[in-house]
């Protein structure tokens, strides 16, 4: 660059609080580094100056000749939020992967600290001037039943139970432990609360709880569970009895049950089981029975030499007893539509009709409207399921191996599969065939199609 023809003048955004060697070739023209810092003194700027930005521009062996950031202001950094430290594992709505721990904390337990937020760093201006740290985002706690807040902070609970955290509020589960083994002979238990069964569930025992651990095997028993469940013992179910999760569940090995789950499932071996999930169902494996998963099956041995199994990955298994309800239904209003159907086309014969008669066809006509406001329920509630099965997936993902007739339902398609076959695999459904390959990866299924296909395969079936 030649200085005696070109240099260089300041420019300073204050609202960006910047300043640029902007390059000038006529006017008043700053050639060298020094009057640079001059005309910086002069306008008061004393923050955060490049001193080597500035050289380099006057670099007599530079060609270049641009604009140049020689100043610019420290903006102030935010702290950290206010967050909650745990001192015991937790069931945490917040982390889906703590969702189903089942510690037990008793009263005067310090179950978490709550840390404040903290004031970020300190920035500057051009000028020099201290711009105040932005302090970390408050993130209140609210204190459910069974919490009290100490005065620096901590959370102690007031009572043993089980510790839940949604993301929102911290709260004590009341507990219940049930020492003996449970029966058609004892009385139903109804609890609000986490129940803990030391003992046995057999068939025709009768529970329900917020949250339940049962430590000895079960047999046919009613059992709803609205949160989170965990069998650490086999269930023996005979096929008959019924298990209701409405949140995650952790089972061992599961025979001839009928069990439905809201949320995830990882099992040992299922075995001829009718299960039904919303979530995912990871299991060791799967022999016979039906398996629907909203969310996917992974399995590391699929399939029976004895029996069929049917497996329906993305499938609502809601949605599948709508489209049999509605089938139903529907063929109940064309034979009751029958015997009305004359008259409808032929009003004025209802003059030639006894009294009787008009009574008898009144009731027809009324069975007949009350059927098609039931299918009309059916069709809204089948519309809102398609709805909220956006994220299904129809994958399953075998780890080792699958063996035996295998029935696959997915939201577009349904296919048999026979071969007996080693290796990690993965079935999904894509445009009427099976994809079976060693990508243990595979595109999401949209319920655009799920109506249409399960219509389709049950009129085929």
């Amino acid at each position: 660059m030649n200085p005696q023809k070109f240099g260089y003048s300041v420019s300073i955004d204050l609202q960006k609080q910047r300043v640029f060697l902007e390059p000038a070739d006529s006017g008043q023209i700053l050639t060298q580094k020094s009057q640079v810092e001059d005309a910086l003194q002069a306008a008061g700027i004393t923050f955060g100056i490049d001193d080597a930005a500035i050289q380099a521009a006057f670099d007599p062996e530079s060609n270049e000749h641009h604009s140049v950031l020689i100043a610019s202001a420290e903006p102030p950094s935010k702290g950290e939020p206010a967050r909650i430290r745990f001192n015991i594992p937790i069931s945490c709505d917040e982390y889906p992967e703590k969702a189903a721990h089942f510690e037990i904390c008793r009263a005067g337990c310090v179950i978490a600290q709550i840390l404040p937020p903290t004031q970020g760093k300190a920035g500057h201006t051009l000028s020099g001037e201290e711009i105040p740290g932005i302090w970390g985002n408050d993130k209140p706690v609210q204190i459910g039943p069974g919490i009290e807040k100490g005065e620096t902070g901590e959370l102690v609970s007031t009572y043993e139970g089980r510790p839940l955290y949604n993301g929102r509020q911290l709260s004590i589960e009341p507990l219940l432990v049930v020492q003996q083994d449970l029966d058609a002979h004892s009385p139903p238990i109804n609890f609000d609360g986490h129940v803990v069964v030391l003992g046995a569930i057999h068939d025709g025992a009768r529970i329900s709880a917020l949250s339940l651990d049962v430590r000895g095997p079960i047999e046919s028993a009613e059992i709803q569970c609205e949160g989170a469940f965990f069998a650490r013992r086999e269930i023996n179910a005979h096929g008959e009895g019924d298990i209701f999760i409405n949140g995650d569940a952790l089972f061992q090995d599961v025979n001839d049950a009928i069990v439905t789950v809201h949320g995830n499932v990882e099992a040992g071996n299922l075995n001829n089981c009718e299960f039904n999930c919303l979530g995912r169902v990871t299991a060791r494996a799967i022999a016979g029975g039906r398996c629907s998963a909203l969310l996917g099956i992974v399995v590391s041995e699929l399939g029976s030499e004895q029996s069929k199994t049917i497996l329906e990955p993305g499938i609502h298994y809601e949605l599948r007893d709508l489209i049999t309800q509605i089938q139903d239904v529907t063929e109940r209003i064309g034979t009751a539509l029958h015997p009305i159907e004359p008259f409808l086309e032929a009003p004025s014969s209802l003059n030639n009709l006894t009294q009787h008669s008009r009574e008898a066809l009144r009731n027809r006509g009324s069975h007949f409207l009350q059927l098609t406001h039931e299918r009309a329920q059916l069709v809204k509630r089948r519309n809102q399921l398609l709805e909220s099965a956006n994220s299904a997936v129809a994958n399953i993902v075998v780890n080792q191996e699958r063996k035996g007739q295998l029935v696959i339902h997915t939201p577009n398609a349904q296919f048999t599969l026979s071969s007996k076959r080693q290796g990690a695999i993965l079935i999904t459904g894509d445009n009427e065939k099976i994809i079976e390959s060693t990508h243990l990866t595979g595109p999401l299924m949209t319920p655009a199609a799920l109506l249409s296909a399960i219509e389709a395969s049950s009129a085929r079936h």
